[in-house]
Order: C-alpha cells, then structure tokens, then sequence
C-alpha cells in the first residue's frame, strides 16, 4: 500500500479547507473557521491499488509569512494551492507559494508535484 502525503496551500479565505471537506466528504460546508493545523487520512482505491493519503490543512498563510511554509514543504509528497478566482492579490499569493515550494524543494534536491486550483467558481454572468 503506499502513503501519499499532501500539503494544501493558499490564501487565507481561499476556500482550501471547502475544498478538502468537499473531497473528503462530497459535502459544500460554505463556513470555516480554520484557526489551526489539520491533518486529514483517506484510504482510496486508484486503478484497483490501495493509497493512505494524508492531507495537511495548515491554518492560513499570509504573503508574508514565507516561514510557515516550511514544514509542510519538508513533509508533503506534493501540495494543492488553492486560490480565490474573485481575488487578484489570492492569486499572486498562490504564484508565490509555488516558486518558494520549487526553490525549496530544488535547494534540497527533493523532486514535487503541485497543482494550482481555483475555489471560487460560483460567478455567473449577468
């Protein structure tokens, strides 16, 4: 059986705990108040082979605070970041976090995989 590790990543209000809880659950809760650090276990089937994935859902990361990306840069196996489509500045974060996931992980020779994911697709035309 192998074991996944993902850290998900993002603005605060981007939706990145709605989006683990609607993977997790196949439920929308519309309110969070994720204040603190999470760590979430799924066992899935892909193509008839057994994967324990583990999410971590830190509490949210401000542009500024480059060090809170490092421990789940050191733990995870690859990352979602996950940014508002409604917000410009959630967007440039989400750019950011991935250029210091890929130094980081280039510094220390350690290969990754991220994905960028927009939450907020609730916009409809006039």
């Amino acid at each position: 059986m192998n074991d996944v590790k993902l850290a998900l990543l993002g603005s605060q209000g981007a939706g990145k705990s709605a989006v683990l809880v609607r993977f997790l659950t196949r439920r929308f809760i519309g309110e969070y108040a994720s204040n603190a650090n999470s760590l979430y276990h799924k066992r899935l089937s892909i193509d008839g082979r057994q994967l324990n994935l583990e999410v971590f859902d830190p509490c949210s990361q401000s542009s500024e605070a480059r060090c809170i990306l490092e421990e789940p840069v050191d733990w995870a196996d690859g990352f979602v970041v996950v940014y508002n489509i409604s917000d410009r500045s959630s967007f440039i974060n989400a750019k950011s976090i991935l250029c210091q996931i890929r130094e980081a992980r280039t510094d220390s020779c350690k290969g990754s995989e991220a994905a960028q994911l927009n939450s907020r697709s609730e916009i409809t035309a006039c």
